[in-house]
C-alpha cells in the first residue's frame, strides 16, 4: 500500500515502479525475485513489466492460499464489545483491506 501512494504521488513508467519496488524486497523476497529475473533472462518466464503484474506474482509467492478464510473467520468472530460503532466498523474495514 505504501509504494501505491508513492507511485500515485508522482508520474513514474511501469517499468521504474517494478525496479523500485524490487529494491525494497530483502532475504526470502530478494531471493525469489532474483530468481524471477534469472528466468525472465533465460526465457524461461515472461517478464514482470508493470507494477500491477509485480503485485500479482507477490500476491501468487507470498499470501497464504487460505488467506480468504482466514479473514473470513475473523470476520465471523469479530465482536463489538465495549467499543463503539464507529470503531467497531472500523475494525470490520481494516480487516477487509
Amino acid at each position: 500500500m505504501k509504494l501505491d501512494q508513492i507511485f500515485n504521488s508522482y508520474d513514474y513508467e511501469d517499468d521504474d515502479k517494478v525496479l523500485m519496488a524490487s529494491l525494497e524486497f530483502e532475504g526470502y523476497a530478494m531471493n525469489w525475485w532474483n530468481q524471477i529475473t534469472m528466468d525472465i533472462a533465460r526465457r524461461k518466464r515472461l517478464p514482470i513489466s508493470t507494477w500491477e503484474q509485480l503485485k500479482v506474482a507477490m500476491k501468487e509467492r507470498f499470501v497464504s492460499p487460505y488467506y480468504k478464510k482466514e479473514i473470513l473467520n475473523k470476520l465471523q468472530i469479530l465482536t463489538q464489545r465495549n467499543r463503539t460503532a464507529k470503531e467497531y466498523v472500523q475494525e470490520m474495514e481494516v480487516t477487509l483491506m
